[in-house]
């Protein structure tokens, strides 16, 4: 019999032409397909699953009884009943609450203060306001040191999200989701978050004096004739939608269709190559291609080639990690080596900016510019499956308040930086240190934006404005539930 290209296929094949003389020998209660039990975790090998009333040592049973170790080359695994492991086939794992997930997003969301914070005291870029004494060892704790993973996490999670959103309905249903969730908050954020932004920039520069009343006629004649319209923040949820819709033909049929067959052999490579170099192979040529032309500083969408391509790819791979159990255990077991691998090409990336007081920033002709390029995809790629590994190590369960945090984090995204802006407006001209600033900026960010959602919160007419779903329980984070 020719051999099936599929090998679950085959497996499946084996155990039903020798299920009968299996169910013989004394003791088997049953016969199935499963993965392999070592102790009490269960290993990525697939296999032919005998369960036995009370699993004896071999050489304790007559010659006759013992079971086979393989059969046809398909291995066999012995397993006591009372503990039944239901196989599904790898592209296809049940749906659960990934409770890690929802821990990485409301963290990466979180730390957004202290980044954008942080670039209000960094000399390298003009922030929406810019303090006017600048900071190294502020820039290099928050910027620098989040820069390279921070917005990769959030569209890797956003993959992994579309994954379990799409188990559950059509593409159709999908794309009408996407534009409740995605489109309607932005088109308010446009109207209602950013304009404050633009007037304490505006004011700060000297370009605009008068009332907030009056900035909002400028900003809405002259001001977008004039070159100051900006989605500011708001950039990720634009990005994102536009992402989900490019690649929603490619990934509609989660366990169907030709990409469903690749996943499931991707699953097969990766579990036998080093998983750190095929997830950063593909890093390495946008980055390479693309990041000398388009350094991708302001997030334009039509003219930022490199981001566009990052964010495209690690959204990607959030939903395959999702859609294949061998990608999954591949990235736990390798998240100690690429914590490692990260550390150390940051570390020398921050030193650089330490010693130089600057940052690199190369362009097609520079003779560092390749490696520069392939150690960034190589350092986002390792951040990213470090801090996956590291969440499902030790944050993969219930936390107090985490559901309502996580459903919260999403307004939480949108209402911080317009927030954190009006504090530093009146909090920057002052005769405090950078340091206090600093502080000063960030606690009252935090606490002025969680009461604001928590207001928010209590009046469901804005809901839908703001990307906020319902309180039930049955809605509260399920994996498709999630908020991007």
């Amino acid at each position: 019999m020719p051999r099936a290209k599929n090998p679950l296929k085959r497996i499946r094949a084996v155990k039903a032409r020798y299920e009968e003389r299996l169910l013989a020998h004394p003791g088997v209660m049953s016969v199935g397909v499963g993965l392999r039990r070592q102790g009490d975790k269960l290993t990525d090998e697939v296999c032919i699953v005998v369960m036995v009333q009370d699993k004896q040592a071999i050489e304790n049973l007559p010659p006759d009884q013992a079971l086979p170790g393989q059969i046809e080359g398909v291995p066999v695994d012995v397993q006591e009943s009372g503990d039944i492991v239901v196989w599904e086939p790898p592209s296809a794992p049940e749906t659960q609450r990934l409770h890690y997930v929802d821990t990485m997003r409301v963290a990466v969301i979180a730390l957004l203060v202290l980044f954008h914070t942080g670039l209000i005291f960094t000399p390298f870029i003009r922030f929406v306001l810019t303090n006017r004494a600048t900071s190294i060892d502020l820039t290099i704790l928050t910027v620098a040191l989040l820069h390279p993973w921070q917005m990769p996490l959030l569209f890797l999670v956003s993959g992994i999200s579309a994954y379990f959103s799409l188990r559950k309905r059509s593409a159709r249903r999908f794309a009408q989701e996407r534009f409740r969730r995605l489109l309607i908050p932005f088109l308010v954020g446009l109207v209602l978050l950013i304009p404050p932004q633009v007037y304490c920039d505006t004011v700060s520069r000297g370009i605009f004096q008068g009332g907030v009343i009056d900035f909002y006629r400028f900003y809405f004649t002259l001001g977008l004739q004039q070159g100051y319209f900006s989605w500011h923040h708001l950039w990720f949820i634009l990005y994102l939608f536009v992402i989900t819709l490019v690649v929603l033909p490619l990934l509609k049929n989660p366990e169907q269709g030709a990409f469903g067959r690749f996943i499931e052999r991707l699953g097969d490579v990766v579990s036998r190559r080093n998983i750190l170099l095929i997830g950063a192979l593909p890093l390495m040529i946008t980055e390479t291609l693309f990041r000398g032309g388009w350094p991708g500083y302001y997030y334009n969408l039509y003219d930022d080639w490199a981001n566009v391509c990052l964010f495209l790819l690690v959204f990607v791979y959030g939903y395959v990690i999702a859609a294949n159990a061998r990608v999954q255990q591949t990235l736990y077991q390798t998240w100690k080596p690429a914590l490692v691998i990260a550390a150390s090409i940051t570390a020398m990336f921050l030193l650089q900016i330490k010693l130089s007081g600057d940052r690199l920033s190369l362009t097609y002709s520079d003779p560092f510019y390749y490696l520069y390029t392939i150690t960034s995809a190589i350092n986002t790629w390792c951040w990213l499956v470090g801090i996956v590994g590291l969440a499902h190590e030790y944050f993969d369960r219930p936390w107090p308040l985490m559901q309502k945090a996580s459903r919260l984090s999403y307004p939480f995204y949108l209402f911080h930086q317009t927030i954190l802006i009006l504090i530093a407006f009146y909090v920057i001209p002052t005769e405090l240190s950078v340091l206090a600033k600093f502080l000063l900026i960030v606690v009252l960010t935090y606490g002025i934006t969680f009461l604001a959602v928590a207001i928010l919160d209590r009046v469901p007419l804005l809901h839908p404005l703001f990307g906020i779903k319902g309180n039930s329980t049955k809605q509260q984070l399920l994996p498709g539930n999630t908020s991007e």
